[in-house]
């Protein structure tokens, strides 16, 4: 159980990268990317 909710949280953090991180990264925008995976 702990094992899926740990994948399920990872896949979450992989999703918010994805969404918001790649826009990010487009400008540059390093310390927002990880803000936004923090």
């Amino acid at each position: 159980m702990e094992t899926k909710d740990l994948a399920c949280a990872t896949s979450s953090a992989s999703s918010k990268l994805i969404h918001g991180g790649l826009r990010y990264l487009e400008h540059y925008e390093f310390r927002l990317v990880s803000e936004a995976l923090a």
